[in-house]
């Protein structure tokens, strides 16, 4: 992979001038032995829920890159380790829905990441807008584009589940990890409370990580961290997908979307709640599928889910009859 550790001008193509660049770069040495630099040589534990900001940079040779930051200047090593994480992990993981890592600079106050420039922000944005509400006006996905994105980053999922020697469960699916490229291509992202575990391991966190409103009931209680909690996230998800509706937000609410979005299937009138753009171009039986599947995915019981590339498979045909009805 290439690493970029270069000049804090290089990374940061964002406006500052020559002499601010140097100045913020005197101490280098010491931030990079700070931070941690033999840490992206082994696998860093998850910690706890952290922020960042994010940039848009230019490297030396003109290529434009999403930069991405801690939030807040002096970073404790919980925060170091989060994002060391990400460089871990991405060196692991090659595939055309992942988002492709440049490479990272230690000679910042704060450890900096840099990324491909994707254009089409997150899939958070495309589904809420950039306020987060539940404004069904908001929504701003065809739906032969919204199960393209659903496929692809259930086949990402698949493949880090499944194709590597040692099976990568990410730990924090949901809208806001799925990066859009410029012809809306699924790019999967935000790695930090991602974990590497060998075939067969029973790896238990020592805290429960990720999103609340995504988090698998199970691995909440069990702290047991497996495949099938990215499926439960995943489920979550796809129930977004097809309402709209912001978990968070319903949680906030003392709602639940799982619960919420359950119900309506087992009355038999889960088409009242998808969303009407949905249902303007979406076959019933492909809206049903969909639904279907989310309503597996984010089963109580993590047995009682399907395995990703399970799920992949499905999205696959449904993403397929979507397209011939095009024809």
């Amino acid at each position: 992979m290439e690493m970029v550790l270069k000049k804090c001008s290089a990374v940061f193509g964002c406006g500052r001038n020559q002499n601010e660049a140097e100045d913020a770069c005197e101490a280098k040495d010491e931030y990079i032995i700070r931070n941690g630099a033999l840490l992206l040589q082994m696998q860093i534990s998850s910690g706890p829920k952290f922020y960042s900001t994010g940039y848009r940079g230019t490297l030396e040779d003109g290529r434009v890159v999403a930069v991405k930051s801690p939030r807040g200047q002096h970073p404790n090593g919980q925060v170091i380790d989060f994002f060391l994480n990400q460089v871990v992990i991405n060196q692991i993981i090659n595939h055309k829905n992942v988002v492709k890592l440049h490479g990272c600079c230690l000679e910042t106050r704060v450890p900096t990441l840099v990324y491909e420039f994707l254009p089409n922000a997150n899939l958070f944005h495309q589904i809420h807008g950039r306020g987060g509400s539940n404004s069904i006006a908001a929504f701003n996905l065809p739906w032969s584009k919204l199960v393209k994105i659903a496929a692809e980053t259930s086949h990402a999922l698949s493949y880090m589940h499944m194709a590597l020697a040692k099976p990568i469960i990410h730990m924090d699916v949901k809208p806001t990890s799925i990066y859009l490229d410029e012809s809306f291509t699924a790019k999967l992202a935000n790695f930090g409370f991602s974990v590497s575990i060998s075939t067969g391991e029973d790896f238990i966190s020592q805290i429960a990580v990720g999103t609340s409103a995504y988090m698998d009931p199970e691995y909440c209680i069990t702290h047991r961290v497996r495949e099938k909690c990215d499926v439960y996230s995943f489920g979550v998800t796809l129930m977004e997908l097809l309402t709209a509706k912001n978990p968070m937000v319903m949680m906030n609410q003392q709602r639940n979307l799982v619960d919420y979005f359950v119900w309506y299937m087992q009355q038999n009138q889960v088409l009242g709640i998808v969303h009407p753009r949905v249902l303007r171009e979406a076959a019933t039986e492909e809206t049903q599928a969909f639904a279907g599947l989310a309503v597996r995915c984010a089963a109580s019981r993590g047995e009682e889910r399907p395995t990703m590339r399970e799920v992949a498979i499905e999205l696959r045909r449904i993403h397929h009859a979507a397209k011939q009805r095009q024809i």
